[in-house]
């Protein structure tokens, strides 16, 4: 779990009758935003307790542990800090730092840590054998390039495109109902999950959507193979419109910080190593927080997503 420091923890009331989980009405819906904070403590009997707050960021747990301490009758805090917990159902481990295939360097992602899955359920065995093989072949390209598979999972075409984009025909489209295509981004930098939609009117989810045909898509990069998969219950229009504006909100952050770490390094502020080692960061974190809100809303929009290990 993540440590919080621990000197901060002091002062406050027993205020905390609805907050701790127990109790108000305004604690019966949840929160998305929260996340679940675990508090170690010996109260005055000796006895060593654990107490779970539920907040949007340390700060907040703070307060809401300072309203209920007394209430506990604590007398020592042994330590606390934000419980590890799974984004989804599917998720089966999470990376700190990988080898980029081609230039064999390590990626770091200290900061924003990578979570990887199962396969996806809805394609045969035999399918993502070969998608895995196309992975391979595709995924240090410079320019995109796009595999169509049909029903039977038999390749029907593949196309070459540009820098961020691969077209295709109308017959390929028709008969499509499992594409492949490749994301690759510079040194430092993981490829990154699909886009929603982009300036030309033009993106990955934008396409899945519209297109009704396409009921599995696979991306490949350097970190492995992203899928996202339609189910039976699949809600396109409203999963395109809250990933467009997650994505909107993910870029403009990650700009902004681009822009204010770009003015410092032209100040000299920060040291040109310095300013790549958090530009890589910056870019990363926006890059894994888009792939994380996929995870989340998998249920709410009924699709499956993920990220495999090539």
């Amino acid at each position: 779990m993540m440590e919080i420091d621990l000197q901060l923890f002091s002062g406050g009331g027993a205020r905390f009758n609805q907050r701790s989980g127990g109790g108000g009405a305004d604690r019966d819906a949840v929160n998305e935003n929260e996340h679940t904070y675990k508090f170690y403590y010996i109260d005055e009997n000796g006895n060593q307790k654990i107490k779970e707050i539920r907040a949007e960021n340390d700060e907040k747990a703070r307060q809401y542990w300072n309203e209920i301490k007394d209430a506990l009758k604590v007398k020592k805090v042994i330590k606390a800090g934000r419980a590890s917990e799974r984004i989804a159902e599917n998720v089966t481990s999470s990376a700190k730092s990988l080898t980029d295939p081609k230039s064999q360097k390590q990626i770091d992602l200290k900061e924003s840590p990578l979570a990887y899955t199962k396969p996806s359920s809805e394609v045969s065995p035999d399918q993502l054998n070969t998608v895995r093989n196309k992975a391979k072949q595709i995924r240090d390209k410079s320019n995109e390039h796009l595999v169509a598979f049909d029903k039977n999972g038999k390749v029907v075409g593949e196309r070459e495109g540009g820098l961020n984009s691969v077209g295709t025909t109308k017959k390929m489209r028709e008969q499509t109902v499992s594409d492949l295509h490749n994301h690759s981004r510079g040194e430092g930098l993981i490829g990154g999950t699909f886009s929603v939609k982009e300036s030309n009117n033009k993106g990955d989810i934008l396409d899945f959507v519209n297109n009704k045909n396409l009921k599995t898509s696979f991306a490949s990069t350097k970190e492995g193979i992203y899928y996202i998969s339609k189910t039976e219950g699949f809600k396109g229009k409203q999963f395109f419109e809250h990933m467009k504006s997650f994505e909107n909100k993910t870029m403009t952050k990650m700009n902004s910080d681009l822009h204010s770490l770009s003015e410092k390094n032209l100040a000299g502020k920060v040291s040109h190593e310095r300013y790549m080692t958090q530009y890589r960061q910056i870019v990363n974190k926006a890059l894994v927080d888009i792939h994380n809100e996929y995870l989340r809303k998998q249920k709410t929009y009924g699709y499956v997503y993920g990220l495999t290990k090539d």
